[in-house]
């Protein structure tokens, strides 16, 4: 938002209240600062858990998000000053990282803990299949770009390439791009077959397997995501305040077996 109302943004000219550019830019302003108001009060929260934890608070995917998210707002104070082009590819990538941050604190939430689970499980099993995937990309993106003449809009250099490879992966193409050779027609028919149907569907299969079997241990993946929350809370915590009674009162935890056999050590055998 800030961002949006220092620049010159064609969307406010035709309305009468953001004719002046002084009042995007103070409203602007307002919002950039106290956008770093609150980036401070973060990185002080990151650098006192940085200092309980030591070497251990870097282990953890969520708090180097933290520090990135920190270290990306902080970057973008001189990259403004000296009116930099960088600064708002700086921002950009800032709203993806405040994705992230966001991801972290709504897994306090029962339900959003568990899609949070979901997402996180499917990208580790995805791994495999990406780079596969991206190594037929590269392999048809070289293909192309040495049959098609070297004035093609699509195919010309290899960057066009990639990404019209990539475009065609998902079914966006202009058929006369590949009339060009016969061997043209042949590898667009290939590249589709095996990556656009074949690929496509053994990726949809990995998301089902992972949701299949996230879901079938839904209730203890949500309490885990919600205990580790608690406990990057409880390391941000000064000693004392660990020591304080009245934040961490006596009590004694009872484990009961439920179930003869701990569904937890069963293989899943999957769909692949």
């Amino acid at each position: 938002g800030a961002f949006l109302l220092l620049g010159n943004n064609e969307q406010f000219k035709d309305q009468s209240e953001w004719d002046n550019p002084d009042t995007r830019k103070s409203i602007g302003l307002t919002l950039f600062s106290f956008t770093q108001l609150l980036n401070l009060y973060n990185a002080r929260i990151e650098a006192q858990e940085l200092w309980v934890n030591g070497y251990n608070y870097l282990t953890s995917m969520w708090n180097l998000f933290d520090v990135i998210s920190v270290l990306n707002v902080i970057s973008i104070v001189p990259l403004l000053y000296f009116h930099s082009p960088l600064a708002k590819a700086f921002a950009s990538f800032g709203t993806i990282v405040m994705l992230t941050r966001m991801s972290k604190l709504a897994r306090g939430n029962e339900k959003y803990s568990f899609l949070i689970s979901i997402i996180i499980e499917c990208f580790y099993d995805m791994v495999p299949f990406v780079s596969l995937c991206f190594t037929f990309l590269l392999f048809e993106a070289f293909a192309f770009n040495l049959l098609a003449p070297p004035d093609s809009e699509y195919f010309g250099d290899f960057f066009s390439a990639w990404f019209t490879s990539y475009s065609l992966m998902f079914g966006e193409f202009d058929s006369f791009v590949y009339k060009d050779s016969f061997f043209m027609g042949l590898f667009f028919h290939l590249f589709t077959i095996t990556v656009s149907i074949v690929l496509l569907n053994v990726l949809i299969a990995i998301i089902s397997d992972t949701y299949e079997r996230v879901q079938e241990k839904g209730a203890p993946k949500s309490l885990l995501e919600r205990a580790d929350l608690i406990l990057e809370m409880q390391q941000r915590m000064l000693q004392s305040q660990c020591a304080d009674p009245k934040l961490f009162p006596e009590w004694v935890h009872v484990i009961e077996r439920v179930e003869l056999f701990d569904s937890r050590h069963e293989a899943w055998s999957g769909r692949l």
